[in-house]
């Protein structure tokens, strides 16, 4: 009993005096949903509509101040052209925007949570939310635990849907969408390779 006495009073002062480790929100860590200049991804891309397979790189090249606000800058190399967006992340959001037309063209609220659900502030009709999280296996690899959010976008002469597979710290994994913009119609598949 006096052993227990005697050192129940070290262990008490010990555990008093150990600083609480400083915790990082996942809401701003920049590899939860992957935002840092360097990474480069590469993609398959399958076009069922003209029955053609291709493959593209969206490498993260730099930032730039965009309103005061540091964004990260996107390129989209395809095969004929490329295509730029700038990727803003701060607290629960990441806010990505293509500047052909000057409002946010995809919102993911992070971290990502079953059932959890989003509206783009700049395009009302554009929603999306986390309906569950699945073990994939895209091109002989097996991703586990990636979440699947379904995004769905009606307005007017616009019609997206989409289903997006993403694995947190590692990106986009698998992409299917079917878009009809002012008649033109696509019906692809991504995959990352």
């Amino acid at each position: 009993m006096k052993k227990i006495l005697f050192i129940a009073p070290i262990v008490i002062l010990f555990i008093l005096s150990c600083e609480e480790a400083e915790v990082t929100p996942i809401e701003n860590n920049l590899e939860y949903f992957p935002n840092t200049t360097g990474t480069v991804w590469k993609y398959e891309r399958y076009d069922s509509l003209q029955n053609t397979i291709d493959t593209f790189t969206v490498s993260i090249i730099g930032d730039t101040l965009i309103s005061g606000d540091s964004c990260s800058i996107w390129v989209y190399d395809y095969k004929t052209d490329s295509e730029k967006f700038y990727v803003f992340q701060k607290d629960d959001s990441v806010k990505i925007f293509k500047p052909s037309i000057n409002r946010i063209d995809q919102l993911y609220k992070i971290p990502f949570e079953l059932k959890s659900g989003w509206v783009n502030p700049d395009y009302k009709v554009d929603t999306s939310f986390v309906s569950g999280f699945q073990d994939v296996m895209v091109n002989n690899k097996m991703y586990t635990n990636v979440v699947l959010i379904e995004r769905k976008a009606f307005c007017c002469n616009d019609y997206l849907i989409e289903k997006i597979w993403i694995k947190p710290y590692v990106g986009l994994i698998k992409l299917e969408r079917k878009h009809i913009i002012f008649g033109p119609y696509k019906n692809e598949t991504w995959k990352r390779i």
